[in-house]
Order: C-alpha cells, then sequence, then structure tokens
C-alpha cells in the first residue's frame, strides 16, 4: 500500500506522519460538547454521523441528492486545548462521492477567526474504512485556537 504524505504548513507544527499515531493518544468524538461543529445541521439527530441532510431523508430524496449529501466537505469543527500533538482519525462506511477535484482534504488551522493560519492538511485513504493522522507533535504546550 503506498504511504499518503501530509503536508505540513507551519514552521512551528513538526513533520506529520500519516501512520502510527501515539498511542497514549486521547480520541474525542465529533459529538464531544468540547467541539463546535460548523456545517452539519443534523450531526446530534443523525447520531455523529457526516451527513448534509437527515438520516431519515434517506428515500424521500433523489439518490443523486443524497449521495452528495454524504459528502463533509466544507464541515468545520472549533476548539480550544494545549495539546503538544494532535491527530485526526477519517472513518467512512460510504464510498467518495465527489470527483477527485473535489475530494475532502482535513486541514488544521491555528488562531481566531481573520487570523487563522493553516497548521496541517492530510490526504485520507479512502480505499479503507479508517485511517488515522498525526497532525503535530512536539509543540510548546500552550492554549490555541483550533478550526
Amino acid at each position: 500500500m503506498a504511504r499518503k504524505r501530509a503536508v505540513k504548513t507551519d514552521k512551528k507544527a513538526k513533520k506529520a506522519k500519516t501512520q502510527g499515531c501515539p498511542e497514549d493518544i486521547r480520541w474525542i468524538s465529533v459529538t464531544d460538547p468540547r467541539l463546535a461543529v460548523r456545517g452539519l445541521a443534523w450531526l446530534k439527530e443523525n447520531s455523529g454521523r457526516f451527513c448534509r441532510l437527515p438520516l431519515r431523508a434517506e428515500g424521500a430524496v433523489r439518490e443523486i441528492v443524497w449521495n452528495l449529501a454524504q459528502s463533509p466537505a466544507s464541515v468545520r469543527l472549533a476548539f480550544r486545548c494545549d495539546a503538544t500533538a494532535m491527530a485526526a482519525r477519517v472513518a467512512r462506511d460510504a464510498p467518495e462521492q465527489a470527483p477527485s477535484s473535489g475530494r475532502s482534504r482535513p486541514a488544521l488551522y491555528c488562531g481566531l477567526p481573520g487570523r487563522m493560519r493553516p497548521w496541517a492538511t492530510f490526504v485520507p485513504n479512502l480505499t479503507i474504512p479508517s485511517s488515522e493522522h498525526e497532525l503535530f507533535a512536539e509543540v510548546p504546550r500552550k492554549v490555541r485556537e483550533f478550526r
């Protein structure tokens, strides 16, 4: 299997790895109240599933509309933390519907709106159900705003 390369976009962030996240990492669900989720109006109703429509709409809308609603593009998580390392787990339960030019490429930004700067981005492996990606490691402990 080919290894994907994560892109480091901030000098303070150490080189990101796409394989082998630390064993002691604490995973937090997107439904955790410490995270503010933007762009998924039915997240709670959908039990944390990234779908742009309520799950009850399946079968009530055209198939093409339903398939497009499965794309999490432009979803944003906002949170504050003092982590010295961070990773992301990307899981999917359906094949990617968007064309390769519009596929989701998760990115981590640090700072307040209007002053945000990119810290890391990666291309998830969409050929497997779940993959983990280290976003940064060994940065000084400091409370930061992430988007």
